[in-house]
């Protein structure tokens, strides 16, 4: 006779659960109480791996609201990416590669210690470093990043669960310097969802040097757009700005 999914034991279902996706794990966690042992033998197993590996896991609270919902939680993303707990900028898509490039002078104090100093190139040579530092003259710069394929569910965005933040370090190097960034959320679809400007500000200029900047863009707290799968960030500069670094969270609220 054939068999049933239902009388499939434990370890069987465990088998087949490790070939779905996190959303498909869910859906088959939800299907019946007796595949759900199965199902949870390989969630534990790859939430382990993220122990032991060190990552940021989501939040007790998070994942107790994604197993009530029947939502799925990319425990094997979040793992590679420590998606929670690492700057995402390394993971994005940029462009264009034409742009202007600046440097700026290294600044000393009086017993010749080094007090300003910005190593040009943003993209660090090896991506699981952090970002050291760029410098951009004039021109546009266009980030994308992927978010469902580095553990940033969509549901996580449009439940209010996880809030995803830019930050942004550059220098006027003269007064008429500036930037001007921009970025939305974007679903497959076409829908956006904005980031907000949520803070900006800028130091008295040092000479030699010229005035640092900082600025922070958001998504909403309240998204109403669903499956939101990609960031897109627009930074436009003017007369030698010099951007230093960029930073991308996924914060868990």
């Amino acid at each position: 006779r054939m068999t049933s999914l239902l009388d499939l034991s434990s370890d069987v279902v465990a088998l087949i659960s490790e070939y779905l996706d996190s959303q498909s794990r869910a859906d088959l966690m939800m299907t019946h109480p007796s595949l759900a042992r199965g199902v949870w033998l390989v969630e534990n197993r790859l939430v382990m791996k993220c122990i032991k590996a060190g990552v940021t896991l989501p939040s007790k609270e998070l994942c107790i609201f994604a197993a009530r919902r029947g939502l799925g939680v990319d425990y094997r993303s979040i793992c590679v990416h420590d998606t929670f707990g690492s700057n995402l900028y390394r993971l994005a898509w940029q462009g264009p590669d034409h742009l202007t490039t600046t440097t700026l002078p290294i600044i000393r104090d009086s017993q010749g210690r080094v007090i300003k100093h910005v190593t040009t190139g943003l993209r660090p040579n090896n991506p699981s470093y952090g970002v050291v530092g760029h410098a951009f003259s004039s021109g546009r710069l266009q980030l994308e990043l992927q978010l469902n394929q580095v553990g940033v569910s969509s549901w996580m965005l449009s439940e209010g669960r996880v809030r995803i933040t830019v930050n942004i370090r550059g220098v006027k190097a003269v007064s008429e310097s500036d930037i001007v960034a921009g970025g939305a959320l974007k679903s497959d679809n076409a829908q956006s969802v904005h980031l907000e400007t949520v803070s900006r500000t800028e130091q008295p200029p040092i000479e030699g040097w010229g005035a640092d900047v900082d600025m922070q863009l958001a998504s909403p707290p309240v998204v109403s757009v669903a499956d939101l799968s990609k960031l897109r960030l627009l930074l436009t500069f003017f007369s030698d700005f010099v951007l230093c670094t960029v930073e991308i969270f996924a914060v868990i609220v």
